[in-house]
């Protein structure tokens, strides 16, 4: 829905795509996001807040859809400046 209403370029729609897929595991380990994307964890982690960024051009739809996303997204992928690695239940 975003990308179709050009509400993330290329590079944000990859970035969030990326962090949706791998939310459920509490997000991704620093190996991986510094082989997929080469940065840091904390890094990553101001790329989603970054690509979801409401902007004056967005529908409310648009900016609902993502205030939402990066509630969520921040959530489970444990979003706080002390989050080097990616978080394990138990």
């Amino acid at each position: 829905f975003l990308a179709a209403n050009k509400s993330l370029d290329t590079t944000a729609r990859s970035v969030v795509e990326f962090a949706i897929r791998r939310a459920p595991s509490g997000g991704a380990s620093a190996g991986e996001l510094l082989v997929a994307f080469g940065v840091t964890r904390w890094r990553f982690v101001q790329m989603i807040r970054e690509a979801l960024t409401q902007t004056p051009s967005d529908t409310r739809d648009a900016r609902t859809l993502k205030r939402n996303l990066l509630d969520s997204l921040s959530w489970a992928w444990r979003a706080y400046p002390d989050s080097s690695t990616a978080y394990v239940p138990g």
